[in-house]
């Protein structure tokens, strides 16, 4: 019988957060005067939806970290 590390174990039950991005593009914001990189994301059946890669990896951290 093999016994596996618990950070093993932990590490199984993660998602990762790029596994939902369909797609990546980069934008000027005329707003923020810099170029912005944003991700296509698909969570379920709803329409593909372009939000920013910061607001994807805060989200995750969130999820991460039990700060639902």
């Amino acid at each position: 019988m093999m016994l596996l590390p618990l950070s093993f174990l932990c590490l199984s039950n993660m998602i990762n957060p790029i596994s939902y991005v369909k797609n990546t593009r980069t934008s000027y914001s005329k707003f923020l005067e810099k170029s912005v990189k944003e991700v296509q994301v698909q969570f379920g059946d709803e329409n593909p939806a372009w939000i920013p890669y910061d607001t994807l990896i805060a989200i995750d951290r969130m999820i991460t970290n039990g700060k639902e």
